[in-house]
């Protein structure tokens, strides 16, 4: 019997256009189900090195960050087809060779840019950019904070117990949505009050201005020369009565001015600066008690967060032991491990959020501990607005055809 498809290059030409037809429906699929893959790949790769530069920080050793800057996986896809005659009929047999060769291309996030964003203290506009972004505040001020006042956040200092204790207390606030922020324009202080017009020449005031100056021309036609100010930010703690309001000026150790309304809750204002401003204020401001708050560098958030990695006792000589100021030993680990549990384990553990093999050891983080994945989390953003990015952004490319 004669096949009908006694010419193969004719079959290869009709399963080629079959096949460059089916390709319109094939590139959605291939996307859908590998944008998702290399979206989880990368956000575990992320997770891993976090962790494992943590555990590093524990064993004193120096840390390391590589950012992927692309993505790139190429597609193939290939025919074989054949006709073959028997006793039945033609016989058609056709397969489609599909490949994938991913392409990964890391920088090392490094050089005097990054040293200096690690070392560089966070500022007040992002602490505050994550509070009003909805984490809370005790979580952003056990990991962020250094020093509230004299109030010191390190478990070996004397003043760590009152740092607790306000942290809680502006936690229970917030919870109440009791706790907001605002900023307030400062007055302008005079600096020169007659100064003849003549005097100063455009390119002057210009400087000037730039310099936060400002010129005011007077009723006579002389000129007053100011010193503007920045907002200061302020923020306001509602208390349901006088007695809570007294444990967290206490702890605080301060007194500050108090709005008591009918139904018996209490108003306090404070202004929040960072240490160069509290040093630099010419006069006590009556209305808003000043609070100074150091905050730590990111390196430094890093490192207090290792505090949190568990260790073997085969290893403690390997890490940092902590004293309190009578000499006395202090297990840091157990006041953050509520915070961030970073536990070890000789055999790999299942139930795992994150996990990493160092020194012939799993550490890992348990998937059930949500405290300790939205402090992970958390780290991740701090690190992610401060450190020093590329300006690349991973791109996955797939062609197609």
């Amino acid at each position: 019997m004669a096949s009908r498809w006694a010419n193969p290059w004719l079959l290869g030409l009709l399963l080629g256009i079959a096949f460059l037809a089916g390709c319109r429906q094939l590139g959605p699929v291939v996307l859908g189900t590998n944008r998702a893959a290399y979206n989880m790949a990368v956000q575990r790769s992320t997770n891993q090195e976090l962790l494992l530069n943590l555990v590093r920080l524990k064993y004193r050793e120096p840390i390391s960050f590589l950012q992927i800057t692309s993505i790139n996986s190429r597609f193939g896809f290939g025919i074989d087809a054949t006709a073959i005659d028997n006793d039945v009929g033609a016989i058609d047999v056709a397969g489609i060779q599909y490949s994938e060769v991913p392409t990964l291309t890391y920088t090392p996030i490094e050089g005097e840019e990054f040293a200096r964003r690690m070392l560089l203290e966070s500022d007040m506009n992002t602490f505050l950019l994550l509070v009003r972004g909805g984490w809370s505040i005790k979580r952003v001020m056990r990991l962020m904070v250094e020093r509230v006042g004299d109030l010191y956040n390190y478990p070996e200092k004397e003043t760590y117990a009152r740092f607790a204790e306000l942290v809680e207390i502006w936690g229970r606030l917030q919870e109440r949505e009791d706790l907001a922020f605002f900023y307030v324009q400062g007055s302008d202080r005079e600096i020169m009050d007659s100064l003849d017009r003549n005097d100063v020449r455009i390119e002057t005031m210009l400087s000037a201005n730039e310099a936060g100056y400002a010129f005011e021309e007077s009723t006579d036609g002389r000129l007053r020369v100011k010193k503007r100010t920045r907002p200061f930010l302020i923020m306001q703690l509602v208390f349901e009565s006088q007695a809570e309001a007294d444990r967290a000026d206490k702890a605080l150790g301060l007194s500050p001015t108090r709005t008591i309304l009918r139904d018996g809750r209490v108003i306090e204002r404070i202004r929040l600066l960072d240490p160069v401003e509290y040093q630099g204020r010419h006069v006590a401001d009556k209305e808003f008690a000043p609070v100074p708050i150091w905050l730590r560098s990111v390196g430094n958030q890093l490192y207090c967060a290792s505090r949190s990695v568990e260790v073997p006792p085969a290893h403690q000589a390997l890490v940092k032991e902590y004293v309190n100021l009578q000499g006395q030993r202090v297990e840091s680990r157990d006041f953050t491990k509520d915070l961030l549990d970073i536990r070890f384990s000789a055999d790999e553990p299942e139930n795992a959020f994150v996990r990493v093999r160092y020194r012939d050891l799993w550490f890992f983080i348990d998937d059930r501990d949500w405290q300790s994945k939205d402090s992970f989390a958390l780290l991740l953003n701090i690190f992610s607005l401060q450190s020093d990015q590329q300006k690349e952004k991973p791109v996955l490319t797939i062609p197609l055809f």
